[in-house]
């Protein structure tokens, strides 16, 4: 109840001050600290993290920087003990300490624990399978009786592989003896390594059998390959409605649900608010993934995808009939609000394309200003110091990926703009801003703001020592 007790107080006291510090302050502030002055503590606190893994691949570094400080509280802490279960995937292993350092302790369930896996798996596939032929007509059983056995074998301790492969074969009745039989042509010996690898094999099947009959339509294929780019690279989930805010019907956003249930959460009927999430991270990350996706009419290039999200919030985002979006409550939809917190975050990540440029000139050049003095309905409710960096690295990507014809120009314009008025509005009510960012706009005060770089600690201690 202690401990309770100061987490509670940490996180309201934090919440009174800025937030955009980054992950490692945020976890020295509300978790290391935190436990340190619990020093008196008596009994053994455990901390169980389950499912990293499934963790965005999009914050593989922000994964790491918690697996860090997960690890160095254990070391620093003598009454903490941590558990920590994930797939082996390299980027996760390579920020866990090696099982000789401080005490840690490394175990293989897929070697240690081989018998008690397959015996999980072999129950669950059961249990599912007979929940299925008690309604009668199961197909697969009766073609091929020896078929849990089979695909306990196949799923080789994977248990998201058995938990996909299973649903895939139930929601497809008719053709579940087919997908079964590709399945097990690869049943071979296999290592944990290469048994994820055939995951993207199920991934594969699962996709071609859901869009056979729309390969040859080119319209109908382009907005299925819209919402997987949303699937995979999305920052959020999104509903049939939130994407019918950036042209897909909601007709086909529910087809596309009802075709992919083996691998998305769906719980009774697809109505145009559930949202599209996938069961497991490696869904997204497969389809990603060039080495495994590889049929190119699912496969989504990342920075690819990032371009054609960042070209739909900025067209959202350029709208002057804003208000029409608004519901029978005056709201905006979850996109708009999805938009004017990610779309630069999208854009820095993508490749530059025509459409992408000209999506973004058409916000710089009506609400771009809107957006960084925080006027609704485009306030983000991030900081107005915090916005004008935000600005600058879209500057920055445009002067890098972009051709030379005055976008960047105009950018800096509207930064310089801002940034005096800022200056302004600091000196007249210095309360409104966070501490970090009153130094920063200091800075910015005495030398002018430069948006080719960004004013550093340097920057700020010569400041200081000038004033004294």
């Amino acid at each position: 109840p202690n401990l309770v007790a100061r987490i509670v107080s940490s996180i309201k006291q934090y919440t009174r001050h800025d937030q955009s510090q980054g992950i490692t302050h945020q976890g020295q502030v509300l978790f290391l600290d935190l436990l340190r002055s619990s020093s008196g503590q008596q009994t053994p606190l455990v901390l169980v993290v389950d499912g990293v893994d499934e963790c965005s691949r999009t914050s593989e570094e922000v994964v790491q920087s918690i697996l860090r400080l997960l690890c160095q509280a254990a070391v620093d802490i003598p009454y903490i003990r941590i558990l920590i279960a994930t797939r082996p995937e390299p980027y996760i292993m390579s920020a866990l300490p090696a099982q000789t350092e401080d005490g840690a302790i490394l175990r293989n369930l897929w070697t240690d624990a081989v018998e008690e896996i397959d015996g999980d798996i072999e129950l669950f596939i059961q249990t599912e399978f007979d929940q299925r032929a008690r309604r009668g007509n199961f197909i697969l059983l009766e073609d091929r009786p020896d078929a849990v056995t089979r695909l306990t074998h196949l799923s080789a301790g994977l248990f998201i592989y058995a938990h996909t492969a299973t649903r895939a074969l139930l929601n497809n009745n008719y053709e579940a003896t087919d997908i079964f039989d590709q399945l097990v042509s690869c049943e071979v010996h296999a290592s944990a390594a290469e048994v994820y690898g055939r995951l993207g094999t199920l991934y594969t099947t699962i996709l071609q059998v859901a869009f056979r009959e729309f390969r040859e339509r080119a319209d109908r294929m382009e907005y299925y390959r819209q919402i997987l780019v949303w699937l995979a690279v999305g920052r959020w989930t999104f509903s049939p409605t939130d994407l019918a805010i950036v042209g897909i019907p909601p007709r086909i956003s529910q087809d596309f649900m009802n075709r992919l249930r083996s691998v998305l959460v769906i719980d009774g009927e697809i109505t145009p608010a559930i949202e599209i999430r996938a069961c497991h991270a490696s869904f997204p990350q497969f389809l990603s993934d060039s080495a495994r996706c590889t049929d190119p009419a699912f496969l989504v290039d990342p920075p690819s995808g990032h371009a054609m999200i960042a070209s739909s919030l900025l067209d959202l985002l350029a709208r002057d009939n804003v208000d029409s979006l608004r519901d029978a409550d005056g709201n905006m939809p979850r996109m708009w609000e999805y938009a004017i917190r990610c779309w630069d975050v999208h854009l820095c990540d993508a490749r530059y394309t025509p459409k992408l440029g000209r999506a973004l000139r058409g916000f710089v050049e009506t609400h771009l200003e809107n957006w960084l003095q925080k006027e609704a309905p485009w306030d983000s409710h991030y900081g107005a110091a915090l916005l004008v960096e935000l600005c600058r690295e879209v500057r920055t990507w445009c002067k890098k990926n972009g051709p030379d014809d005055g976008l960047a120009a105009a950018l800096n314009t509207i930064i310089d703009r801002r940034v005096k008025e800022i200056v302004a509005e600091a000196a007249q009510s210095p309360d409104k801003f966070a501490d970090r960012h009153r130094k920063r706009i200091k800075v910015w005060a005495k030398r002018g703001y430069t948006p080719y770089r960004e004013p550093d600690e340097e920057d700020e201690e010569r400041l200081e020592d000038e004033e004294e």
